[in-house]
């Protein structure tokens, strides 16, 4: 198991400005990608031995980058939900069910007017709009609440606080 400031970068911003994943680049410099938090350049670390990931070039100045797991994490979660369209909710406290919602359609990063508040997904299911806010450090904070409240939409949050990556890489590497 991982911590989340021992992830590797997996995920980078392509020539087209594409989030892609480490599987799908070439390697080294050939990747053509940049950091999602500091647009620097990177380069595609794909070997036999260690996990496959991106790192900052070294002619780069990475001080500034605030790239971190949470990063990583808060990604991973957007990418499952625009997958899938899937998600599993509990429903009560003292015979607690479950509900799953197949979502019709995910937009990720879509900004909801009026409030100009930007959630980091909106679902629709049988016609309506439901936002899923994904919390790995920091919560729906109390105005953000009101704002949701004023335009009478349902919202989600994904309470990811206590999660702790496993390495489910045992198998080989794939090879390009």
């Amino acid at each position: 198991m991982a911590r989340l400031n021992s992830v590797k970068m997996t995920y980078a911003i392509n020539r087209t400005g594409e989030i892609v994943s480490i599987d799908n680049v070439d390697n080294g410099l050939e990747c053509n990608c940049i950091c999602i938090d500091c647009n620097g350049q990177l380069e595609a670390k794909q070997g036999a031995k260690n996990q496959w990931h991106f790192s900052h070039h070294k002619d780069n100045d990475a001080i500034n980058c605030q790239w971190s797991g949470e990063s990583e994490l808060h990604i991973k979660v957007k990418e499952y939900l625009d997958r899938y369209k899937r998600l599993t909710v509990p429903i009560g406290f003292t015979n607690p069910t479950s509900l799953d919602i197949q979502f019709d359609e995910i937009q990720l990063e879509k900004s909801l007017r009026p409030t100009k508040r930007i959630p980091d997904v909106t679902g629709y299911c049988a016609g309506e709009k439901i936002l899923i806010e994904v919390k790995v450090t920091h919560e729906v904070d109390q105005q953000k609440r009101i704002d949701y409240k004023k335009v009478n939409v349902s919202v989600i949050e994904l309470d990811f606080s206590d999660f702790t990556f496993i390495d489910t890489r045992s198998k080989p590497l794939p090879q390009r």
